[in-house]
């Protein structure tokens, strides 16, 4: 082998180990995916959790309208005609999860998703009325996410879209918000 084959193979070599660091760096702390709701806190509500959550919740939704037309070949475009569409989405992921093709882990996961698409599209639709997202503790101290609308009237997208998916008999979301 002569030297400029090896002075070739020696940076090969360099080259192939600070990608392989540089690929390893980057999985571990840039591309760390977004943590579904099951992981916000459950021992003891923590206010500083459920704003830093209620922050990701856009960068969710947007997940969702990705996944949407990737997975679907849906556009979500965060209108009220949107909704029907999301409502249809719902169905098929609803035939899935009843056909047991959808277990209850995976389920858990993909729920936050498509909650924060319906609730960052309430919020945009009703611009004027300055709605947003809100969260207060439940009985097992565990975050509730809402947009409350009026004094009596809140949306809970979280539990709209479980309901929907989970229940056999279901509304249309457009009925239910």
């Amino acid at each position: 082998m002569n030297p400029f084959d090896l002075k070739l193979l020696t940076i090969l070599i360099i080259a192939i180990a600070i990608y392989r660091f540089s690929r390893m760096i980057y999985n571990k702390y840039i591309a760390t995916p977004i943590a579904p709701i099951d992981s916000s806190p459950k021992k003891s509500f923590s206010q500083g959790a459920a704003k830093r959550y209620v922050k990701k919740i856009p960068d969710l939704a947007y997940y969702a309208v990705r996944s949407a037309k990737k997975q679907f070949d849906i556009n979500l475009d965060y209108s009220k005609d949107s909704i029907h569409r999301l409502d249809d989405l719902l169905d098929q992921i609803n035939h899935h999860y009843h056909e047991g093709n959808i277990p209850q882990a995976e389920l858990n996961t993909i729920i936050p998703y498509w909650a924060a698409y319906l609730g960052q599209t309430v919020i945009k639709t009703n611009s004027t009325l300055h709605l947003k997202w809100s969260f207060t503790p439940d009985k097992k101290n565990n975050p509730i996410y809402a947009i409350i609308i009026a004094e009596n009237k809140t949306i809970h997208p979280f539990h709209i879209i479980e309901k929907r998916i989970v229940s056999k008999n279901h509304k249309p979301i457009y009925d239910v918000i």
